[in-house]
């Protein structure tokens, strides 16, 4: 990058190192100096970004909110999925929340149902949105998100069990 507004590309070819006489080899090396090793799920969701279907609509309201969630009725039959970290999820959780962190959910897939609901929910919201695209993106077909994740709970006046 740059802070000149223009550039030609004469002068790009005097003095931008991308146009410098290289192997291929020696500008992938040049480009990749330097960053930051790829998180492990990062292959398997570039695959199934390829691949994957669009995912179906789901019965229920994409983002639930905690009132909505605490009022389901066991015959609901709802997974809820706890997707922060293990020493987040001991400091409180909503009663039979299932922990799968976010950073090893894919490879955790075969742990969830796909035949039931399943609201996915963190400490405020950001990592449920990103759990519940990865199901998404797995093909589950009834996946929810707590509107606000677990600060919302608690604020709602909803327990938490330690």
């Amino acid at each position: 990058m740059s802070s000149a507004s223009q550039s030609t590309l004469g002068y790009e070819r005097i003095a931008n190192w991308a146009f410098a006489s290289m192997t291929e080899q020696q500008f992938v090396d040049r480009v990749l100096d330097g960053q930051p090793q790829a998180p492990e799920y990062f292959g398997a969701m570039k695959l199934r970004n390829r691949d994957a279907p669009l995912p179906l609509a789901a019965s229920l309201p994409r983002m639930l909110q905690s009132d909505e969630v605490s009022g389901l009725s066991p015959a609901a039959n709802v997974l809820i999925l706890d997707v922060r970290n293990a020493d987040e999820y001991s400091r409180g959780h909503i009663a039979n929340a299932v922990l799968i962190p976010l950073p090893t959910l894919h490879t955790r897939l075969d742990e969830l149902p796909r035949d039931r609901p399943i609201i996915v929910q963190c400490q405020r919201g950001g990592r449920s949105a990103a759990g519940a695209a990865t199901l998404d993106a797995f093909g589950f077909s009834d996946v929810h998100e707590l509107t606000g994740g677990l600060s919302a709970w608690e604020t709602a006046g909803h327990a938490v069990v330690k």
